[in-house]
């Protein structure tokens, strides 16, 4: 559809400007005409019955000092000489002359005249041609006449003074005119404006609006292969239309490649772990298989990383060409390779099919050029369950650790591991928090507008008795499940508060849903933030991938810390696909772009495209973005060129103990 077909705001301004003047120029055009109507046909009304009653209130008084008609044509001639262009005359009744006598022209002007006919009867007369104004006005009997005319009774018409005048001689009252210019303009700028607004609101304003709804909708339901469309004219909407629906396309197919390289193994080609997962929902009692290469690294040392490359492709290539009757192949990462298959097309023993596979494996000679690389493997399986993958993989484990080729699971290895682990790092943090060995650590954040450090992220790390700190994915989930995760929260904020008291930095510190869901741990942020000097350099980050459900509870705490003077940061943002609809609901100050994105952002382009979405949609908002995982320099300079506000990472600065060894 081309152009032409569209109006630009340009144009819809001008034409509702065009418009509204040709209104004005009509309605005063008819306002006009409507003055001088009125002015005619009702304002010379008046003028002219109080013209009439003057006449007859001269003849009036000259007919009781008795006169003859000559007396009476002269003071009608005398009045006529008063306005040049004024002419009076007056007519006598039936009755009037059959007193005292008639004139010709009284006899003739009833006989032929019908207005004088109807003015004679008693009715006023106002007739208008040629801007002529003629007024009739009928002399109506009193009760002193009567004595001298005896045949009429009060209330006759005894006869009609006629008056013609110009409509240029008409006096029109002032306030009159004002009344109606005033009434004129009024009406005039109610219809402009009404006009203005009909106009902008059903072209621009209401289409744009539902647009920005839809956008939010097509955000949070995350539905980018949806086309869009603004139900207006406007050339600049309808590009704008154009324009989002190119990079709903846009970013459509990034998701697909980026579906595409999240779901494939970059070295064999082979689906991944991710892929694993999806797919064994589709079985119905599937044999999972790990199969792990016996002494890789010594390959890579031995022989460079280019030639262990190649052996783990070869390898995947050999498990499936080895695979029969449908199994499907993977490659997690590192040496470790998944046979998937469902148990009931396995047409032997399952352990004797494994141990063929294996046998199959190891017999097999691996060629680089002229050498000849012969490997063992070592293999892990388990049958159908929710925890297939994790039970496997303790097979696999089992299996190293008895130095035997393969090992089936069994339901004990997992019981008493699992047991042996929650009891262990129960103690630990029990006793770490009673210690007080929860302690953070803090990770310089950088302004890269200004090569500054403005900002630290507080991390919690847990201290041995050794005096060794242990990073937090080796004790948090047991910490949520043994109910001690919220004196490691408040520990946190107890400690990092104390060590930024007398610093000039803003700080973070991770929270997480659950910490904001429990009343106790919400009551006791508010209740320090309220107490602490400086609550604008707090900062609290909110972990994305979490997820957030309880809108509502979130919102009331955000609301909340944020009227006492705390900033807001949502973390690991990009880990999830609903992030965009999370950041058109919550008022929030800072988001920190994911991990698994920044640090694949030099050699990925879709992570360098999905950062670049990220941090152009953030600034449009005015939100603040913080680049973590920045390793190296290229990744620093890819992300400053990219915009990004801020950067944290081992190139900054690793974490440490006291935030007196960044001061100094």
């Amino acid at each position: 559809m081309g152009r032409f077909m569209f109006l630009s705001y340009k144009r819809l301004t001008l034409i509702l400007i065009l418009a509204s003047l040709l209104f004005s120029v009509v309605s005063g055009y008819f306002a006009a005409a409507f003055l001088k109507e009125t002015a005619i046909f009702e304002m010379s009304k008046v003028d002219a019955k109080k013209s009439s009653a003057l006449v007859f209130e001269a003849l009036y008084s000259a007919m009781e000092k008795g006169i003859n008609k000559n007396d009476l044509n002269r003071i009608i001639s005398r009045l006529n000489g008063v306005e040049k262009n004024m002419n009076v005359s007056a007519y006598r009744s039936e009755k009037v002359a059959a007193l005292f006598g008639d004139i010709a022209t009284d006899t003739k002007i009833r006989s032929i005249d019908a207005d004088v006919k109807k003015a004679m009867s008693g009715e006023e007369v106002l007739t208008i041609s040629n801007d002529t104004i003629r007024y009739l006005y009928p002399v109506k009997v009193k009760n002193e006449c009567v004595k001298c005319h005896t045949n009429v009774k009060e209330g006759d018409v005894n006869g009609v003074i006629d008056i013609t005048y110009p409509t240029t001689n008409l006096k029109i009252s002032l306030s009159d005119t004002l009344n109606y210019f005033m009434v004129f303009f009024i009406i005039f700028f109610v219809a402009t404006y009404s006009a203005f607004y009909y106009g902008l609101n059903k072209l621009l304003v209401t289409p744009l609006s539902m647009f920005v709804k839809d956008i939010e909708n097509t955000i949070k339901e995350g539905a980018t292969t949806r086309k869009l469309k603004i139900s207006s004219p406007i050339y600049e909407l309808k590009n704008l239309e154009k324009s989002f629906n190119k990079m709903l396309k846009f970013m459509e197919r990034s998701r697909k490649k980026e579906l595409e390289q999240i779901y494939k193994d970059q070295i064999t080609g082979l689906p991944n772990r991710l892929r694993l997962n999806e797919d064994l929902a589709e079985f119905e009692f599937p044999l999972l298989v790990l199969i792990n290469i016996d002494s890789f690294k010594e390959i890579n040392d031995f022989y460079g990383v280019k030639v262990g490359d190649f052996i783990l492709g070869e390898v995947g290539s050999a498990i499936r060409s080895y695979s029969q009757i449908g199994e499907k192949v993977y490659r997690f990462g590192g040496d470790e390779y998944a046979l998937l298959v469902e148990a009931a097309d396995v047409d032997m023993e399952i352990e004797a099919y494994i141990n063929n596979f294996l046998h199959l494996l190891s017999n097999e000679v691996f060629m680089y050029n002229d050498y000849e690389i012969s490997l063992n493997f070592t293999a892990g399986a388990a049958i159908g369950g929710e925890n297939i993958l994790e039970n496997a993989d303790m097979a696999l484990k089992e299996a190293k650790k008895l130095r035997k080729h393969f090992v089936f699971f069994d339901p004990s290895m997992q019981v008493s591991k699992q047991y042996e682990h929650n009891i262990k790092w129960t103690k630990m943090l029990r006793d770490a928090i009673e210690d007080g060995r929860i302690q953070p650590y803090f990770q310089p954040i950088m302004d890269i507008k200004t090569n500054s450090v403005t900002k630290f992220e507080a991390l919690v790390r847990l201290i041995e008795e050794s005096g060794s700190p242990v990073a937090p994915f080796a004790f948090l989930s047991v910490a949520k499940k043994s109910k001690l995760y919220p004196h490691l929260t408040r520990a946190m904020i107890e400690r990092s508060f104390r060590a930024f008291e007398l610093t000039p930095f803003e700080f973070a510190i991770n929270i997480s849903v659950e910490d904001i869901e429990d009343k106790d741990t919400r009551e006791f942020i508010y209740e320090k933030l309220k107490n602490f000097s400086k609550p604008r350099r707090v900062i609290f980050e909110i972990t994305e991938s979490e997820g957030i459900e309880n809108f509502s509870e979130v919102l009331d705490f955000i609301k909340n810390v944020k009227a006492i003077g705390a900033k807001i940061a949502i973390d690991d943002f990009g880990s999830g696909y609903s992030n965009f609809a999370y950041l058109m609901k919550l008022e929030v100050d800072y988001i920190k772009i994911d991990a698994s994105i920044i640090k694949n952002i030099v050699e990925d382009k879709n992570s360098y495209i999905i950062t670049k979405t990220i941090v152009d949609f953030c600034r449009q908002i005015g939100i603040k973005t913080v680049a973590e995982y920045v390793s190296n320099k290229e990744i620093f300079e890819t992300v400053k060129e990219l915009g990004v506000d801020y950067a944290q990472g081992y190139f900054i600065g690793e974490p440490k103990k006291d935030i007196k060894d960044w001061i100094s």
